[in-house]
C-alpha cells in the first residue's frame, strides 16, 4: 500500500505554530516566558491568522508589543535602579556634606541612613518626586533613546497591521471576484442546459 504524504503546510491552522525557519521566543534572563506566551496566544486568537503570510505578520506585532512593553518596563526600572544619583544630587543641593555616603546607605535601605535622609527631605519640604526628578534629568540621555527605541518599535507594529488589514482587503476583493465569476459560468450552464419550450404557432 502506497503512503499518502501529508502537504507540508496542511496543519497550519488559526492558532500559533511553531515555524522551523522563524527566531525563538525574544524572551531575556527576567522576563517571564509565560507571560509572552500567553500574549501570543491572546493576539493570535483575536487575529485568528489565515496562512503562512498572516502567522508570519501576527508574530512581527506580538513581537514588537513584546519590545514595545520591555522598553517601558526598562525605563521604569532604570529610574528605579538610578535613583540614588538623583538622591545623591538632591542631598548635594541641600548643602550634606557626604551626600555620596549617605545616598549609597538609602540605597541599601539602612535604616540610619533611610531617617536621616526622610529628615533632610521633609526639612526642606521635598517629596520623592524631587529625586525622582533629578534621576530623570540624570539619566535624560538614556531615556530619550528608549523613547525612540519606543517610536520605531510603535512604527513597526503599525506597518505590520497595515500589511495584515491590506493582505486581506485584496484577498476578500478576489474572492468576491472568483465568486462572481463562478456564479456567472454556472448561470451560463444552467441556461445552456434548459430545455427549449418551441413557440406556439400562430
Amino acid at each position: 500500500m502506497t503512503a499518502t504524504l501529508e502537504h507540508p503546510l496542511a496543519t497550519v491552522s488559526a492558532q500559533p505554530v511553531a515555524l522551523a525557519f522563524t527566531a525563538p521566543a525574544p524572551i531575556v534572563p527576567g522576563e517571564d516566558a509565560s507571560t509572552y506566551h500567553d500574549l501570543r496566544a491572546r493576539i493570535f486568537d483575536d487575529a485568528k491568522p489565515h496562512g503562512i503570510l498572516e502567522e508570519l505578520w501576527v508574530r512581527d506585532v506580538v513581537e514588537v508589543v513584546w519590545d514595545v512593553v520591555r522598553l517601558r518596563r526598562c525605563k521604569a526600572w532604570l529610574l528605579t535602579a538610578c535613583a540614588q544619583e538623583g538622591m545623591r544630587k538632591v542631598l548635594n543641593s541641600l548643602g550634606e556634606i557626604q551626600p555620596c555616603t549617605l545616598s549609597m546607605g538609602w540605597a541599601a535601605r539602612d535604616e540610619a541612613a533611610m531617617a536621616q535622609v526622610n529628615a533632610r527631605l521633609a526639612a526642606a519640604g521635598l517629596t520623592m518626586d524631587a529625586v525622582m526628578a533629578r534621576t530623570f534629568e540624570a539619566k535624560l540621555d538614556e531615556i530619550e533613546r528608549m523613547e525612540h527605541m519606543l517610536t520605531r518599535a510603535e512604527a513597526r507594529r503599525a506597518a505590520a497591521l497595515r500589511e495584515l488589514e491590506r493582505h486581506r482587503s485584496t484577498f476578500a476583493q478576489t474572492l468576491r471576484r472568483a465568486a462572481g465569476a463562478a456564479e456567472d459560468a454556472e448561470l451560463k450552464l444552467i441556461t445552456a442546459a434548459a430545455p427549449r419550450v418551441a413557440p406556439e404557432p400562430a
